[in-house]
């Protein structure tokens, strides 16, 4: 197999994209129309309740939970703007896909190495790819930096090295989840 190199720039914006798309691919539509409006359906329900009198002592309860499951967007941006924070400084991101396996390069970091059988799955979307790794029973911090790799469509260089990286990851046998719709 030839080499396929990725190569992105990895600011705050492609960093959420990334956690966004990747986390409406793995929740699906259901959760993400569901979750608000049972938000609003508590905050509703705890003003009908104050409204008609009927226990509305309980009112306060509904519009907290209303109000967190309505947050839920503003947790994942928070969560995300932290785990992006701890990467300390890392702008430029180059993947380099062998017959060996994948060489990752984070910045000026030196190269991480993972062999294709550290990955479980591969995550596709209408942006990318997303790798997710094994668990190699291995808690060291190097072990844990190579847990999921992200590679946008817009990394490779051309339309021909998404397909022959699609192509590669069927030939290696990893399990494919397409959420391609999601975007």
């Amino acid at each position: 197999m030839p080499p396929i190199l990725i190569h992105y720039r990895l600011d705050w914006h492609e960093y959420w994209r990334a956690h966004e798309i990747c986390w409406r691919a793995a929740t699906g539509p259901l959760f993400l129309v569901l979750v608000p409006l049972t938000g609003w359906v508590a905050l509703l329900t705890g003003f009908v309740m104050v409204i008609l009198n009927i226990s509305a002592d309980l009112a306060p309860l509904f519009w907290l939970f209303g109000v967190v499951f309505l947050s839920t967007k503003l947790f994942r941006r928070c969560s995300a703007r932290r785990a992006f924070s701890r990467r300390g400084g890392i702008d430029e991101v180059s993947i380099l896909c062998e017959e060996d396996g994948i060489l990752v390069h984070l910045g000026e970091r030196p190269p991480i190495v993972s062999l294709w059988s550290h990955y479980r799955f591969v995550l596709v979307t209408s942006e990318g790819f997303y790798l997710e790794g094994r668990d190699r029973g291995d808690r060291s911090r190097a072990a844990s930096r190579t847990t999921s790799i992200w590679l946008p469509y817009s990394g490779f260089s051309e339309q021909g090295e998404i397909d022959r990286f699609e192509a590669e990851i069927q030939r290696r046998n990893l399990s494919i989840v397409d959420r391609s719709s999601v975007g």
